[in-house]
């Protein structure tokens, strides 16, 4: 009989490593349940802030999800529908493109990788925003 040696999962020398994170956050048995759910879960995140306050935190306040001051409660709710139209088309395998978004986001979401999730969505939102005219996209 061989004998393994207990993997200490929450070895700091692991650099960035958000499944650790996850560990910590929810617990060893969910770990792995997070990981295969996740973009199910952000799917069904119903408002704009609550998907906001996500990429926040697992980002660890990197990336953040665009809000302009002059956009109004109906254009955040279609900031949402954008956003939670490519999640849809990630979990259903729905790609438009060779390396589309949703390929990453599909990608992201089996490796685990919460910081790329978070940044693909932000992208989504910034997109959507630079699109409808709320923001510029000038450095000055």
């Amino acid at each position: 009989m061989s004998s393994t040696a207990p993997v200490d999962l929450l070895d700091l020398t692991v650099k960035d490593d958000y499944n650790i994170f996850i560990i910590k956050e929810f617990g060893v048995c969910a770990s792995k349940d997070v990981n295969e759910n996740i973009l199910k879960k952000l799917f069904f995140m119903s408002t704009f802030a609550e998907i906001s306050q996500w990429v926040e935190k697992f980002s660890k306040s990197k990336k953040f999800i665009a809000n302009p001051s002059s956009a109004n409660n109906i254009d955040r709710e279609v900031c949402l529908a954008a956003i939670h139209k490519l999640i849809y088309k990630a979990i259903k395998g729905l790609n438009d493109r060779k390396n589309g978004r949703d390929l990453k986001l599909l990608y992201a979401s089996k490796i685990g990788d919460y910081n790329l999730i978070a940044a693909i969505l932000s992208s989504i939102a910034r997109t959507y925003w630079l699109d409808h005219g709320f923001m510029s996209n000038s450095k000055n």
